[in-house]
C-alpha cells in the first residue's frame, strides 16, 4: 500500500520533467530550424545597419562637440571686456575744458600776485614736474585774459589712457594804458593823463594732453597749439539703389507743395490726413509758414516708393526771418491718392 501511494506521488513530478525536456527540444529544433532559412542578404544587411548606426553616432558626437565648443567660445569671447579709454570720454572733454578756462584767465597787475594766483589754479591739473606756469611765459605778459568761448574739435587717443583734446579758444585779450590828452577847462587847454582799455581778440586751435590714472584725470604734457582746416572733405551724398521717377512728375511736386504747406503750418491731426496709417510724423504747428519749394529730385526705390528731395523755404512766424532746409520723404500711392510714409530718412 506505500509503495502504490509513493509511486503515484513521483508520477506527476516525472511526467512534468518530461514534458518540459521534450518541449525545450522541440524549441531548439525549431529555432535551428528558422536559423538556416534566414533570406539571402540578411547579413548584409545586419552589418549594414551596424555600420549605419555607428556612423550616425559619430556623426551625433561630432555635431554635439561643435555646438558646445562653439557656445564655449562665444560665452569666452563675450566675457572679454573692453576696456573704456577714459581719457577719450566726455567727462574727460569737460576736465580739459575747466582746466583750459583757468588757464586763459587772469588779472595782470603791478605785482606778481596774479601770477602767484594762476599758478594755484592750475596746480591741480597739472602733473608733478610740468612747468607751473602751463608754459605760459608770464615774465613778459602785458595783457590779461578773460575766456570767450571754448569748443570741442576733435579727440585723438594717444594709448590705453591717453588723449589730445583739442578745442577751440576764442579769449578776450586787454591791458590799460596811460596817454596823454589835450583838455580844455575854463577855456584854457591843458595836458591830462588818460587811462585807456585795449582789447584784442585771441582765437587759437588749443591741444591739451590729458591722462586718467588712479581714478583721477591730468594734464601730463604742456598744451600745444595747431590749426585746422576748417573745409570739409565730406564727398556728397549718393542716393544708391533709387531710380528715376518715370511718372506725372508734376502731380508729386503739386503734392510736396500741398503737404509742406500742411506739415508747417496745420497740427497733427490734419497732417495725419496726408500721412500713410501708422505713421507719425509731427509738423512744425504753425510756428513757421512755408514759402517755396527749390532743387526737388524724384526718384523710385526697388518696393515702388516715390523718394523725394527738396529744399524747402520757410519763415518764422515771430521774426519774419526766412531759412532754406533740405527735406527727403518716401511717398507711396494708395487709391489714388499720395501719402507720406516717412519723412527725412
Amino acid at each position: 500500500m506505500t509503495d502504490f501511494n509513493n509511486k503515484k506521488r513521483r508520477f506527476p513530478v516525472f511526467t512534468i520533467i518530461k514534458n518540459i525536456w521534450r518541449r525545450e527540444g522541440e524549441k531548439a529544433a525549431e529555432r535551428k530550424k528558422t536559423h538556416t532559412k534566414k533570406p539571402p542578404g540578411y547579413r548584409s544587411r545586419s552589418i549594414g545597419r551596424i555600420v549605419f548606426w555607428v556612423i550616425f553616432g559619430f556623426m551625433f558626437l561630432v555635431v554635439i562637440t561643435n555646438v558646445f565648443s562653439s557656445q564655449t567660445v562665444e560665452s569666452k569671447s563675450e566675457s572679454v571686456e573692453v576696456k573704456e579709454n577714459k581719457a577719450a570720454s566726455q567727462e574727460s572733454v569737460q576736465y580739459v575744458k575747466n582746466f583750459t578756462s583757468q588757464y586763459f584767465t587772469w588779472e595782470k597787475g603791478d605785482n606778481d600776485d596774479w601770477i602767484e594766483d594762476r599758478q594755484n589754479r592750475l596746480k591741480p591739473f597739472l602733473v608733478k614736474g610740468l612747468d607751473e606756469d602751463g608754459g605760459l611765459d608770464v615774465s613778459k605778459m602785458e595783457w590779461s585774459s578773460t575766456i570767450d568761448k571754448m569748443n570741442l574739435v576733435k579727440i585723438e587717443e594717444k594709448g590705453q589712457d591717453k588723449a589730445f583734446v583739442t578745442l577751440y579758444v576764442s579769449s578776450k585779450f586787454s591791458k590799460k594804458t596811460k596817454t596823454e590828452e589835450v583838455v580844455k577847462k575854463d577855456d584854457k587847454e591843458e595836458k591830462k593823463e588818460v587811462e585807456k582799455e585795449e582789447t584784442k581778440p585771441f582765437v587759437q586751435y588749443f591741444v591739451v594732453p590729458v591722462t586718467f590714472q588712479n581714478g583721477t584725470f591730468g594734464i601730463y604734457q604742456l598744451p600745444k597749439y595747431t590749426n585746422v582746416k576748417e573745409q570739409t572733405k565730406v564727398e556728397p551724398e549718393e542716393r544708391r539703389g533709387l531710380t528715376e521717377y518715370n511718372g506725372n512728375r508734376g502731380k508729386v511736386e503739386g503734392f510736396l507743395n500741398t503737404f509742406f504747406t500742411s506739415y508747417s503750418e496745420d497740427n497733427t491731426s490734419k497732417l495725419s490726413y496726408m500721412v500713410e496709417d501708422g505713421t507719425h510724423i509731427q509738423g512744425l504747428n504753425g510756428k513757421m509758414k512755408f514759402l517755396s519749394l527749390h532743387n526737388t529730385d524724384i526718384k523710385t526705390d526697388k518696393d515702388g516708393n516715390i523718394q523725394t528731395f527738396s529744399t524747402i523755404e520757410l519763415q518764422d512766424q515771430e521774426t519774419g526771418t526766412i531759412v532754406q532746409s533740405d527735406y527727403s520723404l518716401v511717398i507711396t500711392k494708395k487709391q489714388g491718392r499720395f501719402l507720406v510714409k516717412e519723412i527725412n530718412q
